[in-house]
């Protein structure tokens, strides 16, 4: 993934990736895959790590393999308080991408595919 021409996620990896840019000038706070496939301290990791993202950040999230069977609720709300419905409904296998503006509803996303 590129953001102002720089690779922002090298090598992504199973699981849900984030990246997190600063609103104003889309400078990378922090990227992290989370394994929510297998790791079932993924998505409390991902929890945790959700109250890193100041309100106004652009949260980016893709789905890369599986990434629904650990995701738990808490996880999943941290997107649905961005407006997200797709993360309920997220499939085994099932790619998913988010692109959304912490502490608001704006967002994009697709499920599918």
């Amino acid at each position: 993934m590129r953001v102002n021409g720089k690779d922002v996620l090298v090598d992504p990896s199973k699981g849900i990736n984030v990246v997190v840019l600063e609103g104003s000038n889309h400078e990378v706070i922090f990227t992290k895959t989370y394994d929510t496939a297998t790791n079932a301290d993924a998505s409390a990791e991902m929890v945790t790590d959700s109250a890193n993202a100041p309100p106004g950040s652009v949260v980016i999230a893709t789905v890369k393999g599986s990434a629904a069977a650990a995701l738990s609720k808490g996880a999943m709300d941290i997107f649905g308080s961005m407006g997200s419905k797709e993360i309920y409904s997220l499939n085994p296998d099932e790619g998913w991408l988010f692109l959304g503006v912490a502490g608001t509803k704006t967002h994009v996303e697709k499920r599918g595919g």
